[in-house]
């Protein structure tokens, strides 16, 4: 028998991509898996600072720091729910354009100029459920995404939120690249954030 499923729509959805060397998943995952548990998002939010978060999510008159640190929390759990990882085969240049006798000097000399490497793409779907409508049944009847922009401050918290618990500490336990980047998209535009090591 066919599972009935009620179907919605959401017009709004924040994805975020991380692109890292396949070397780098372990410690990625590592990094990642911490903050899908209650306490370790709790120490994590402590570390920041509740001032921080009160930027981005308002913070009712005589709320206890517990009750507000628990709300966060809940916030966090009702937007990240998880993230899958694909892995893709790509070659890379080491350094700037160079010759062919160059480029074959560099290997003769150790320094590889081009890096065959697979990588690991992580990425996070954070999907506004205010932005859910229903769906009709007819793929013809399905409305076009709203780009209005009228879930903009649902998408700026993810964006705080996916910073501050996610990203901020990818960048501190991923050691050993050159470079790590981050594709953010959603509805009202895409850019790509390069951490480079410094």
């Amino acid at each position: 028998m066919a599972t009935a499923y009620t179907a919605s729509c959401l017009k709004e959805i924040v994805t975020y991509e991380f692109i890292l060397p396949l070397t780098r998943e372990a410690q990625l995952r590592d990094a990642l898996d911490q903050l899908f548990f209650a306490d370790s998002v709790r120490r994590r939010i402590v570390k920041l600072g509740l001032p921080r978060f009160e930027k981005w999510l308002t913070r009712a008159a005589g709320v206890t720091d517990d009750d507000y640190l628990a709300g966060i929390v809940e916030t966090v759990s009702n937007r990240f729910g998880g993230y899958s990882i694909s892995h893709v085969n790509g070659r890379y240049r080491r350094g700037p354009l160079v010759d062919r006798r160059d480029a074959v000097e560099r290997q003769l000399g150790g320094n590889r100029y081009l890096v065959d490497e697979t990588t690991a793409v992580v990425r996070f779907l954070a999907p506004i459920p205010a932005s859910a409508t229903p769906y009709r049944g007819v793929f013809d009847e399905v409305d076009d995404p709203l780009r209005s922009g009228q879930f903009a401050n649902e998408v700026a918290l993810i964006h705080h939120l996916f910073f501050a618990l996610f990203v901020e500490e990818v960048i501190a336990n991923v050691t050993g690249e050159d470079e790590i980047w981050l594709i953010e998209q959603w509805s009202g535009g895409r850019q790509l954030y390069a951490f480079s090591a410094t």
